[in-house]
């Protein structure tokens, strides 16, 4: 490097710097297009963490071991949920995998045998889930 001439940044601390903001500007976009038609404009704030959550991922809630559920109904659940709460649900999938993560005892009752053995799959590390 010759005397005069300046130092250039680091890319590694450039991209960490405008990450973050890009990060942050692409959340707020995304929050005002929710909360625009959101039909509470107030309640957009407590739903908007897990529609985003769900919406980032671009994964079916089944990949992502979310329930299929509106969000603020998610909200709800994440509040009230308890460890060793016992479920019944028609139709296993991303909420079984939710509440056996969350330490319940689930009862999933299941009508399409290809994914009744799916999930068998990706359940059996869960002591507390049975499926039928």
């Amino acid at each position: 490097m010759k005397k005069n001439e300046p130092e250039k940044p680091n890319s590694n601390e450039f991209r960490r710097f405008f990450g973050f903001f890009y990060k942050a500007i692409a959340e707020l976009r995304e929050f005002l297009k929710y909360s625009k038609n959101h039909r509470i404009p107030w309640k957009a704030f407590s739903e908007f963490k897990p529609y985003y959550a769900y919406n980032k991922l671009l994964k079916s809630p089944a990949e992502a071991g979310l329930p299929w559920i509106a969000h603020g109904s998610f909200v709800y659940l994440e509040n009230f949920l308890e460890p060793k709460m016992k479920v019944l649900e028609f139709g296993c999938g991303g909420s079984t995998l939710y509440f056996a993560k969350n330490g319940c005892d689930v009862v999933s009752i299941e009508d399409d045998p290809k994914w009744y053995f799916e999930m068998a799959k990706r359940i059996s590390q869960f002591p507390g889930v049975e499926l039928r």
